[in-house]
């Protein structure tokens, strides 16, 4: 690979896709009817069925969770296995409550049990809200226990298809039951009783990146940031179809806030999303009600995050069942895969590191550069090619939570139905670390930066807040909400015989009116950016 000035020319590129998310039905806290689970035709012992709760070996030392099985009632070709929830803040209330059901087969014995929990969303369970009844010979005395815990919880009739969220009663979501990430083998070629996994062929640090990108504690961190703590949810991930119901009452609480005719209160609409997607609020924190956009921003993130996670995860899916069962490549160099990209480590010996680190360095307010990797996104450059006439070429910052690292690898920077912010909804980039900082969170280990390529061409100038922009202004190709502070002096390097500007100072007061405090970037067409780098960094 040639390097002019210090950064690379533009490795070879495979136009594959990137994977697309999913349409899904929506569930909705309401009348809607609900979509059942796959309805599998194994029996009830297969591995197609639920996970069975593992709370259970908490309190039943004799009767460890993998004694059992999560029963398949024929009749309604539905596993019994049900997730409750019911949030209610209206009139200063501060109710926050699950409520689990199974029916289980003992493995052992062929008798049945009926198996529930209850308690806040975010505590652990306890002694007094468990209970494991049992044994029954025939599963419809244990159906029938199951089955009017059921109606009483919810007020809808066991197996009927027009499911009907009621008032003050407890309402159905689904989990993704596959949301775990397969926890990496330790060293070397390690076989368990149906597969070998080889070494890996990565390099060192990309296997270190790739494994952290991937790991269920850096996405447990991450969705702490929501109120989303996985460790201390007892219900698990919501579904896709579950974070598209919380979508559904988000829009809403967006129509209200522009004025629209929207049923219920703003407490009522928070309630109502809260129960959809559980969170985890301490005991004593009552939830916030969802009242003006920046909380209702903050949530349209969190779901974007999810639903980016889910597309990560049916792409790694995907590659998982199409591997040979018995010799398969190491976890790491699959989930490598899953990602639809070249990650080149960039040598700290070489004068791009360099480059790299004086940019890092003269831009920031503390933090420190670990590493950083060339990107060549599958298909990106083709893309990129579409403004190929644009000059104003830019290398810029991007920063973002590391849940979401992985999926910006696999589909580039992307424009969701609901992102947004003080420049409208478009692709954020800044000129100084420190403001790109703000939106990056990391792992216990490190934080993930991006460096992009922005075609900016003519750029349309504001100093004030603008919420509502889509596009730029005719006869323009980005939007410039210029700050008080940029950088005061840039250079030139080539890359792909294109200049492209990147800052070789701190920065100097230039904006005295502006409301903005940094320089920031926006775009309002995906194939404006191009990825140049992903950073790993420790943030103070």
């Amino acid at each position: 690979m040639k390097l002019e000035d210090g950064i690379p020319q533009t490795v070879s590129s495979f136009a594959i896709p990137a994977t697309p998310v999913k349409s899904a039905a929506i569930v909705t806290p309401s009348s809607t009817p609900m979509k059942r689970y796959p309805s599998p035709v194994t029996s009830s012992s297969s591995s197609s069925s639920p996970p069975v709760d593992s709370d259970i070996d908490r309190f039943h030392f004799a009767s460890p969770s993998s004694n059992f099985a999560v029963v398949k009632d024929k009749e309604h070709d539905e596993w019994c296995d049900v997730v409750l929830n019911q949030c209610n803040i209206t009139g200063g209330s501060n109710n926050n409550k699950y409520y689990r059901l199974q029916l289980l087969e003992k493995t052992s014995t062929g008798n049945f049990y009926t198996w529930f929990k209850w308690g806040r969303v975010g505590d652990a369970p306890t002694q007094s809200a468990q209970d494991l009844k049992g044994p029954f010979s025939t599963i419809e005395a244990a159906l029938k226990v199951f089955t009017k815990k059921y109606k009483d919880k919810t007020a809808n009739k066991w197996g009927d298809e027009n499911y009907v969220a009621k008032a003050k009663k407890y309402t159905r979501i689904q989990i993704d039951h596959k949301v775990g990430i397969k926890q990496e083998p330790n060293s070397g070629n390690v076989k368990t009783e149906d597969v070998e996994y080889l070494p890996s062929k990565l390099h060192p640090k990309t296997k270190e990146l790739v494994e952290v990108l991937f790991s269920s504690d850096t996405r447990d961190e991450a969705l702490a940031a929501f109120d989303l703590d996985l460790k201390r949810l007892p219900l698990g991930v919501p579904s896709q179809q579950q974070i598209q119901a919380g979508l559904s009452i988000l829009n809403d609480i967006e129509e209200k806030l522009n004025g629209d005719d929207v049923t219920g209160s703003y407490p009522a609409l928070s309630s109502a999303f809260y129960t959809a997607i559980p969170h985890s609020f301490k005991r004593n924190q009552r939830p916030p009600v969802i009242n003006d956009q920046n909380s209702l921003q903050k949530r349209f993130d969190m779901c974007n995050i999810l639903l980016d996670m889910y597309t990560q995860n049916e792409t790694l899916r995907d590659i998982e069942e199409k591997r040979p069962v018995k010799q398969v490549p190491y976890p790491a160099d699959s989930h490598y895969d899953s990602l639809q990209a070249k990650l080149d480590f960039v040598d700290h010996n070489l004068a791009e590191w360099k480059t790299i680190e004086k940019y890092f360095d003269t831009t920031k307010n503390s933090g420190r550069l670990i590493n950083a990797w060339r990107v060549d996104r599958n298909g990106e450059s083709q893309r990129f090619n579409k403004f190929d006439s644009l000059d104003n070429r830019r290398l810029l910052w991007h920063g973002t939570n590391i849940a979401v690292a992985a999926p910006i690898l696999t589909s580039g920077l992307r424009i969701m139905p609901h992102s947004g912010g003080r420049v409208g909804s478009g692709i954020y980039l800044a000129s100084m670390q420190q403001k790109s900082a703000q939106y990056t969170c990391g792992s216990s280990k490190f934080a993930c930066m991006f460096l992009c390529e922005g075609a900016l061409g003519k750029s349309h100038v504001i100093e004030h807040d603008d919420w509502t922009i889509k596009n730029p202004p005719t006869g323009y190709d980005s939007v410039l909400a210029t700050g008080r502070i940029a950088p005061k002096t840039w250079k030139n390097i080539k890359v792909d015989k294109k200049n492209v500007s990147v800052p070789q100072s701190g920065p100097v007061d230039q904006s005295q009116n502006s409301s903005f405090y940094h320089d920031e970037f926006l775009v309002y067409d995906e194939a404006q950016v191009r990825i140049r780098y992903i950073l790993t960094v420790k943030l103070d």
